[in-house]
């Protein structure tokens, strides 16, 4: 019920961290996730800046992808040039907004003084491939998935302990998690059946567009190595590679 961020996300690491730490006998530790700022965060530490600011971010959510890039760029032009922003995810825009309207001094800025000392600073990183057509595909039989498990049954729940609240059917529907905005505004609607074919498809086009951003993030990443998964191979069989090399020197 609450939002999760990077801070948040670094202090429950570091109790987990400090556990594993203290715990006898010694145990190789795996960390798996593809949140390219939180990566960035546990093995870079942390910038200054300050926390976010719900009342300004919420003058943002009217505009457009392209009204965020040019507002941004007309106040801080270098923000394009730092390795890994990116100018096509609206919730980044927003935050660099943000930052330098409340505060006058540009994100990069910010970023440049770490606050933070990284929480691992010895590791092996891979970054798991798969060819293109086999990733859309597996996008698009999880969304399938979701739905055959129950997600709309799910987002009604939600909506429901709402109490049909304004608040809270909006807190919904600017989830950062893909499909739940789009369900919740469906479901709002009386969840007309012709329009269902569609928000699935919509949603299967955001996750490949989520996917392609964190490629090109992770590909900017110098510690980071690629390892191709081949489309037959099974996870057992993956999970052993991946066990071998972490394990090689």
């Amino acid at each position: 019920r609450e939002p999760i961020h990077v801070v948040r996300y670094l202090e429950a690491a570091r109790a987990f961290l400090e556990g594993c730490r203290s715990s006898e006998p010694y145990r190789p530790l795996y960390v798996v996730g593809g949140t390219g700022l939180y990566f960035r965060a546990l093995t870079q530490g942390l910038c200054e800046a300050p926390p976010a600011d719900p009342v300004r971010r919420a003058l943002y959510q009217p505009l457009s992808l392209g009204e965020l890039r040019m507002r941004l760029l007309a106040l801080d032009p270098g923000q394009a040039e730092v390795p890994g922003f990116d100018l096509e995810n609206p919730r980044r825009l927003q935050r660099a907004l943000e930052v330098v309207e409340g505060t006058g001094i540009p994100l990069r800025i910010w970023q440049s003084r770490l606050s933070t000392p990284p929480l691992i600073r010895s590791y092996r990183a891979l970054l798991l491939l798969r060819e293109r057509e086999d990733l859309r595909e597996r996008i698009a039989r999880r969304v399938d998935a979701m739905f055959a498990a129950g997600w709309i049954e799910e987002v009604l729940r939600l909506m429901a302990e709402g109490d049909g609240d304004a608040d809270a059917l909006a807190a919904l529907e600017g989830c950062a998690a893909i499909g739940y905005g789009e369900l919740a505004a469906w479901l709002a609607k009386g969840s007309p059946r012709g329009e269902l074919a569609g928000i699935r498809d919509r949603i299967v086009d955001r996750t490949r567009q989520y996917a392609k951003r964190q490629l090109t993030w992770f590909r900017r990443e110098s510690k980071v190595e690629p390892l191709m998964i081949p489309h037959a191979e099974r996870p057992a069989e993956t999970a052993r590679r991946i066990r071998t090399l972490l394990a090689s020197p």
